[in-house]
């Protein structure tokens, strides 16, 4: 699979799964630093470690929330779950 295909796909699967939520203010925590985690930067944080270990199963992931960095592998995915995740939690649209 050409790796531009696979990051769309994943991307249109992420957006879903914000548009699912979006008016549906999930359970918050927060960091050290007061930044708020929401359970769609967990759940979309965990859709691009499953969706690249399948896909690129040599590729190593630094997610945000979680990473997957045991192949100390020539690629590395770099994933920021939910860009914007106070807007989201105040149900403020960040489209441009």
């Amino acid at each position: 699979m050409e790796y531009r295909e696979f990051c769309e796909g994943l991307a249109r699967e992420a957006g879903a799964i914000m548009r699912s939520r979006f008016s549906h203010l999930d359970a918050i925590r927060y960091e050290e630093d007061a930044s708020p985690v929401t359970v769609v930067d967990e759940k979309i944080n965990g859709l691009v470690i499953e969706s690249v270990k399948k896909t690129y199963p040599g590729h190593d992931i630094h997610g945000e929330e979680e990473d997957s960095l045991e192949n100390g592998g020539e690629y590395l995915r770099v994933c920021d779950p939910l860009d914007g995740t106070i807007p989201f939690t105040r149900n403020i649209p960040t489209v441009r």
